[in-house]
């Protein structure tokens, strides 16, 4: 049993080191998004994780509030390895929760682009429960 290990992060470089991070480790990756936010914060960047994560073969299951971009990338999300479901808007959040492996990665890009990734088996798990209990609740 490891104790929990904290990465504090600070820059949008390192918001793309932590993207990486999850391409070259993840088989599967769960998030929840405000996807409107990250994808303008990013910019360019995020099309290129998106390019990556879908080359390397990583599955993502996104909870996304609503938004036309949310329901875009909902109907054309097989083709980038995404299966989406979507959150009323009234779920109000200017964030991101990525989940994998032992990892969960907490992104807060409204502000200032600043992250952390905990490494905890404990942890991880613990969110992907809360994920999965959200997600089953959710309309396809």
């Amino acid at each position: 049993d490891r104790r929990p290990e904290v990465h504090f992060f600070q820059g949008k470089a390192a918001m793309n080191l932590i993207l990486s991070e999850t391409v070259a480790e993840a088989s599967e990756l769960c998030s929840i998004s405000s996807t409107d936010d990250f994808a303008t914060a990013m910019g360019k960047d995020f099309d290129r994780y998106v390019q990556n994560r879908v080359k390397a073969g990583v599955r993502a299951r996104v909870i996304m509030r609503d938004s036309p971009r949310a329901r875009r990338f909902k109907e054309v999300g097989a083709s980038e390895l995404r299966y989406v479901k979507i959150i009323p808007p009234s779920f109000e959040h200017h964030s991101l929760v990525f989940t994998w492996g032992y990892k969960v990665a907490m992104f807060f890009y409204h502000k200032d682009f600043s992250a952390f990734v905990i490494e905890s088996e404990e942890l991880a798990q613990f969110q992907r429960s809360v994920f999965d209990y959200i997600w089953n609740t959710l309309a396809d």
